[in-house]
């Protein structure tokens, strides 16, 4: 098969898998494209799945050499194997964390699908929100919450707090997914309460490690303090 067909058909196959039109053009641009350049510039215009070989071990000297990151090396191994999987199947699974996705319950599976389509999301988080939505979904109905109109606060906030005792990183982007999610049931008439507020996790971006004072000026300070008066000879003790 001519490698710009291919190329074509990979893309095709991205798009059946209902990735937003900015995650398509993404996977394209760092996976796609740069196998797609390689054969042109040698030359090549059937694809040959023996040069894969050769292919890895260029990028890997690019990486090795600074030239490339390590997030854009592994970008272009995936790239490759879209081109394997697509010429030899048709089809291309995203195998890497692939078993960790939890089908939702099938009356939320709906909506939750729905929802994730209108998620502007790279691949992997949108594989995120996936599972903690399915996560999300078996709760509410092991909770006796069998439909997504049935859900109320108090089972959000208990799921909220079972997902926080398990996890040390990571619960604000699951209190995220569940907020939108929330949210998008409330603007569709899903649920009555508008109920998205109550699961926001303020993460701590901003937090700023200060410096330790230089022992030069803590002895200035010190030395600073009037001790003629009761204040000062109170924190000048302490």
């Amino acid at each position: 098969m001519l490698v710009k067909e291919l190329s074509d058909k990979a893309m095709e196959v991205m798009k059946s898998m209902d990735y937003q039109p900015c995650t398509i053009t993404f996977i394209y641009s760092s996976s796609i494209r740069p196998i797609l350049d390689y054969y042109l510039a040698e030359g090549i215009e059937e694809y040959d799945p023996n040069l894969r070989s050769q292919i890895e071990t260029m990028y890997l000297e690019q990486y090795r050499e600074g030239t490339i990151s390590r997030s854009t090396y592994y970008k272009r191994l995936r790239g490759i194997d879209i081109f394997d999987a697509v010429h030899e199947t048709g089809a291309y699974e995203w195998r890497k964390h692939a078993s960790d996705v939890i089908a939702p319950v099938q009356s939320y599976s709906g909506t939750i699908s729905e929802h994730l389509s209108t998620r502007k999301l790279n691949p992997k988080s949108l594989r995120a929100e996936r599972m903690y939505l399915g996560e999300f979904s078996i709760f509410c109905a092991e909770s006796g919450l069998s439909n997504p109109c049935d859900i109320n606060g108090e089972t959000v906030l208990r799921f909220i707090k079972c997902k926080g005792l398990k996890m040390t990183v990571g619960l604000e982007m699951v209190a995220t997914a569940i907020s939108k999610y929330l949210a998008y049931l409330f603007e569709a008439g899903i649920i009555d309460s508008d109920l998205h507020s109550i699961v926001k996790v303020k993460g701590n971006r901003d937090r700023k490690v200060k410096m330790p004072f230089d022992i030069d000026v803590l002895n200035r300070l010190l030395e600073s303090i009037d001790t003629d008066t009761g204040i000062g000879k109170s924190v000048r003790a302490n």
